[in-house]
């Protein structure tokens, strides 16, 4: 249902009072009084809006644009990555415009990875979210934008390894909101995943303690049986970590028995359970295909998405010696 037309008030008669000599601010006082909502900013908000509603247009745009016309690449070659990691260093007016103008652009270009600032901003916006707490005003924009980052360079966060998989554990164990949870569960999926690439454990042996993993074992079950979507899809990320964390399997440091043993033990004496209960990681399994069709019908899926999560269900297959159709 369409809004209401009002009529404009240049269409009323109405006597017009005389603004111009009181120059700019006089004209937005003249059309206050005359029953206009005028927003006052600053021309740096300006600035800002500007700039987000033109990359977030220009995103998504199915058109490969030029260098010199694309927006984002225009911010980044001149600076821009680093400026506004300066300015959000502190809270201001702007802080939450800029923070979203910081997230398009991370979403808008491909080479972001290889720019001037690029690191910088990956320290700054970590230092940010670990000050604020999943309880700051500002927490769940800047784990977006961590997760981006994460996304385009995860080596970029090897310093901050440590105080990220601390912060990360305590949202993983406590946090009842969906929405950090997701986006706390894709951020450590793309840092696992590169250890596992790097053949090194730098964040994953501080985030993976067996209170999480049977935390997330219990979580995913329960998620999954549920009536609510919104959860179910929560399931698949469960999933999508415990998967990707499960193919941890050196002596060493092996997390893929952890993971089998806290499935076992939420889905003993269930029926999924009695399904599942010589393999365990077919449960995983089974969630990450409902979770790919589900993606894939919502028109949420990308190429690169269904390549990754094809190639993980592979490897825990083949890993775990996975009979598909023996079900």
């Amino acid at each position: 249902m369409e809004t209401p037309k009002k009529v404009h008030w240049a269409s009323k008669k109405k006597k017009v009072e005389k603004v111009a000599s009181e120059g700019g601010d006089g004209i937005l006082k003249g059309l206050q009084r005359m029953g206009c909502k005028v927003q006052l900013k600053s021309s740096v908000a300006i600035a800002v809006d500007c700039l987000f509603q033109l990359i977030f247009a220009q995103n998504q745009s199915s058109v490969n644009l030029p260098p010199e016309v694309n927006a984002c690449h225009q911010l980044v070659a001149h600076n821009g990555l680093r400026i506004l990691a300066e300015k959000i260093q502190h809270p201001s007016p702007l802080r939450k415009e800029l923070l979203l103008l910081l997230e398009v652009v991370t979403l808008g270009s491909t080479d972001l990875s290889t720019a001037s600032g690029f690191d910088e901003t990956v320290s700054t916006v970590t230092h940010v979210l670990l000050q604020q707490g999943d309880s700051g005003e500002h927490y769940t924009l800047l784990l977006r934008i961590v997760t981006n980052l994460s996304n385009l360079k995860p080596v970029a966060f090897s310093e901050e390894a440590e105080s990220i998989a601390h912060h990360f554990k305590n949202v993983l164990l406590y946090t009842e909101d969906a929405e950090k949870l997701t986006f706390v569960l894709c951020c450590a999926v793309n840092l696992c995943k590169y250890d596992l690439y790097a053949g090194a454990c730098r964040f994953a042996k501080y985030l993976c303690a067996q209170e999480v993993l049977s935390t997330l074992c219990t979580k995913m079950y329960h998620f999954y049986n549920s009536d609510d979507i919104n959860l179910i899809v929560l399931s698949g990320y469960c999933a999508l970590f415990l998967g990707t964390v499960s193919l941890f399997s050196e002596k060493e440091f092996d997390l893929r028995i952890q993971v089998i043993t806290a499935l076992a033990k939420v889905t003993k004496d269930t029926e999924m359970g009695t399904k599942v209960a010589h393999q365990p990681m077919k449960l995983i399994v089974a969630i990450l295909q409902e979770f790919i069709l589900f993606q894939s019908t919502s028109g949420t899926l990308t190429k690169s998405s269904l390549v990754e999560m094809s190639d993980l269900i592979d490897r825990i297959v083949k890993q775990n010696k996975i009979s598909i159709d023996s079900e």
